[in-house]
């Protein structure tokens, strides 16, 4: 895949990177923020986690999601 053809070693640092910022492990403002949105970050944070190996990522994104959608009352 060319210049994207990384080892699942350097995906898991790039993901690792981008977790240090709390929108991109889906947690956000759910009360002024929009869910399509966040499920958009999700999609391409999946693609970094799956070639990263990591299997735990997708449910603890959509875990602090729900938990963002709680505290601001929505759900």
């Amino acid at each position: 895949m060319g210049d994207w053809d990384l080892s699942p070693v350097t995906w898991k640092a790039v993901l690792e990177e981008l977790k240090e910022i709390q929108l991109f492990r889906g947690i956000y403002d759910a009360k002024n923020g929009n869910e399509h949105y966040m499920y958009g970050i999700s999609t391409v944070m999946e693609v970094i986690a799956n070639k990263a190996n990591d299997e735990e990522f997708e449910n603890e994104f959509l875990h602090n999601m729900e938990l963002s959608e709680e505290r601001a009352g929505r759900k």
